[in-house]
């Protein structure tokens, strides 16, 4: 493996850590308009988009089931969804989408779609390509130190 100088490889994740942080409070404010999260509009697309469960709902998002049926709770209050029992399962809900959470879930994907087309203005598609081939690379690293217990200089 080649040898990198340390400051550059902190410069590149200091970079991912800039990036993210700064995507995800822009996004934040802009949906605040809203009075949602980026969590709701999560959760509200993986209703609209998916027949699952709200315990795979939970782990889909990394979440446990309490902190989903917070943010359940939450947009059933905003009519944005339904709960319906299960028909078969009493002990079981069913989620669904209302028109008023299609229409803000438009709203709230029109949002992140001109901050998604903003963060890469003047990028051309060799732009792309180059991104996409680095992070995969990246990514395969990464993917190669499964099983092992520590990284290795």
């Amino acid at each position: 493996m080649e040898k990198y100088d340390s400051k550059q490889i902190n410069d590149v994740f200091a970079y991912f850590r800039r990036i993210s942080l700064a995507y995800r409070n822009t996004a934040s404010r802009q949906l605040n308009d809203m009075h949602m999260t980026h969590e709701q509009c999560a959760l509200l697309y993986l209703i609209d988009h998916s027949d699952m469960t709200q315990k795979e709902i939970a782990q889909k998002l990394k979440i446990s089931e309490a902190t989903l049926s917070g943010r359940v709770k939450r947009l059933e209050k905003m009519h944005y969804i339904e709960r319906v029992q299960d028909e078969n399962d009493k002990r079981k809900y069913d989620l669904f989408i209302t028109s008023e959470g299609k229409k803000a879930l438009d709203e709230a994907k029109a949002i992140v779609d001109r901050l998604s087309r903003q963060c890469f203005e003047g990028f051309d598609d060799q732009d792309f390509a180059v991104m996409i081939s680095l992070f995969q690379r990246v990514y395969k690293n990464l993917e190669s130190l499964k099983g092992e217990e520590k990284c290795t200089d």
